[in-house]
């Protein structure tokens, strides 16, 4: 029997994320991860190359988990590790978070710089930060769903011209914005650069 327990332990499912929703939020905001098997033992943390944020989530029925993420999370660009039973999950999304007071687009605290490819229809994103390395995170193809162009009106009267990216794993992140430059042209000419509608 006991042979039988160890032996069940060795074959557990890796949990499987599909989504993290919203992919954008602050600290206090909740968010919800779905997927498959999940367990009761769900270990999520948040890491951004210089830190690592413990995410405590409640399971529901092994495919949903939601947790909230805590006032002192700092901001930046997390990538989400899962696992069960050490067991490491087959494919997480990303995570971004920003503070309270922030108003992206067109105010964030780091520069982005975006690499888009025809050829192998990719978007690569790099952000360096002042106060801890760099991030960088590429997508491709399929993952590619849609881009976004939005105009927001700013505290001092500019307009905030911006293009965001939807990703397939439902994401919705900043590729390129300007406060002084109207971007509505270049988000058509990535659009048709990427082979993807411009929403």
């Amino acid at each position: 029997m006991v042979l039988l327990l160890l032996l069940a332990g060795c074959f557990v499912d890796p949990p499987v994320v599909d989504a993290i929703t919203p992919s954008v939020l602050m600290p206090g905001d909740e968010v919800t991860l779905t997927g498959s098997a999940f367990g009761t033992d769900l270990v999520v943390t948040l890491e951004d190359g210089a830190r690592s944020v413990v995410l405590p989530v409640n399971v529901e029925a092994e495919v949903r988990a939601v947790g909230v993420v805590a006032d002192d999370v700092p901001p930046g660009h997390y990538v989400v590790h899962v696992r069960r039973d050490d067991h490491p999950a087959v494919h997480t999304p990303a995570l971004e978070v920003w503070t309270a007071d922030a108003e992206p687009p067109c105010r964030k605290r780091y520069s982005l710089s975006t690499e888009t490819s025809r050829t192998q229809r990719k978007v690569a994103f790099l952000r360096t930060f002042t106060d801890r390395p760099p991030t960088r995170q590429v997508y491709f193809g399929d993952d590619l769903v849609s881009l976004e162009h939005t105009a927001t009106p700013l505290p001092d009267g500019a307009t905030c011209s911006a293009i965001w990216l939807h990703t397939a794993d439902g994401g919705r992140w900043l590729l390129a914005d300007d406060d002084a430059v109207d971007l509505s042209e270049r988000a058509a000419a990535l659009a048709g650069v990427l082979g993807i509608p411009l929403g």
